[in-house]
């Protein structure tokens, strides 16, 4: 499922999704909860509490806080991308770092393209 579009495909989901648009969603598919308890599970989606959910937030709730390890990890591979250490990492630097030569993808290719060549 391509999430980001089936966000913006469906009226709850249009970003921001106030209250009421989240209600009618959770009681249409989802057991009974009443208008309280659905405000809770709102006011959890609504991280910057303007009383809207927009994408991010969304998507921030859903998979929760990096652990530590995980964020150390995504911290050393920004520092490889951002070559200039101005704490930016623009498409430039990233192609500079990548390197698709091992890729399968690629060496499928060229093995189908050596294996034409000999035919």
């Amino acid at each position: 499922m391509n999430l980001p579009l089936y966000f913006n495909k469906y009226p709850i989901f249009c970003a921001p999704s106030k209250f009421d648009k989240f209600a009618n969603i959770v009681q249409a598919y989802t057991m009974n909860l009443s208008q309280e308890e659905i405000k809770i599970i709102f006011d959890v989606f609504d991280k910057d509490k303007t009383g809207s959910i927009n994408y991010n937030e969304f998507i921030q709730t859903l998979i929760g806080p990096m652990s530590p390890g995980r964020q150390n990890i995504i911290q050393n591979i920004f520092e490889q991308f951002n070559k200039d250490n101005n704490g930016k990492v623009i498409i430039s630097e990233i192609k500079l770092s990548f390197n698709s030569r091992k890729h399968p993808a690629v060496i499928k290719k060229k093995a189908k393209e050596k294996f034409l060549e000999n035919f």
